[in-house]
């Protein structure tokens, strides 16, 4: 049965797409108790530290849900914007290694989507001449208009929600985050790896 569970749970991770913020409260929740959807109390009084936990994932997927809305309209998924997003800051001839990396999703799932986005004409991935083993991925120019979508939509919703958080306050934040990441070990490399996201720039 247990074997069954931990077969389950690696298959619920391969199917998520996830950024770093995102893995900090996934695997902090197993030792907070907190209200759930039912709306049961909490067992016990929270930290500021734990809820610091609990709300930065609560606030990525909040930021990624109301891009996402936005763009529904266009017919584009969150993983396939998040996809073009970070292609789009990643140096030329990024493997597709490199990208799921930046991503933060398994292999197989990062393959998936670009098979849909090859498929649709926006990017391609050619055998690189060093390695024949390894793919690199491109942007092609029907991208674009999608790609300038994506970018409005994201300032747009970025304005919206620092139209009354001073900078200096955004420093201090953009600090404490930089300090859990180094103290998580390969989570700030993921993050410098890009040079901007819809939820840091």
């Amino acid at each position: 049965m247990l074997r069954d569970e931990a077969k389950a749970n690696r298959l619920d991770r391969a199917n998520l797409i996830v950024l770093p913020c995102y893995l900090i409260a996934s695997y902090l929740l197993v030792i907070v108790s907190h209200d759930n959807p039912a709306g049961n109390k909490m067992t016990k009084s929270l930290s500021n530290q734990e809820q610091f936990s609990l709300r930065i994932g609560r606030v990525a997927r909040l930021w990624r849900a109301e891009i996402d809305r936005r763009l529904a309209g266009f017919g584009i998924t969150e993983s396939r914007w998040l996809t073009l997003l970070h292609l789009s800051r990643l140096p030329e001839a990024v493997t597709q290694r490199e990208l799921a990396e930046s991503l933060g999703v398994q292999g197989p799932t990062l393959v998936r989507t670009l098979d849909r986005l090859e498929a649709d004409g926006l990017i391609e991935r050619r055998i690189k001449a060093c390695d024949r083993r390894t793919k690199s991925v491109h942007l092609r120019a029907e991208a674009t208009p999608i790609l300038t979508q994506i970018e409005e939509t994201a300032a747009a919703v970025r304005a919206e929600i620092f139209a009354d958080i001073s900078p200096k306050d955004v420093t201090i934040c953009l600090k404490t985050f930089e300090q859990i990441a180094e103290k998580l070990g390969g989570t700030l490399k993921a993050i410098q790896h890009n040079r901007e996201t819809p939820t840091n720039r």
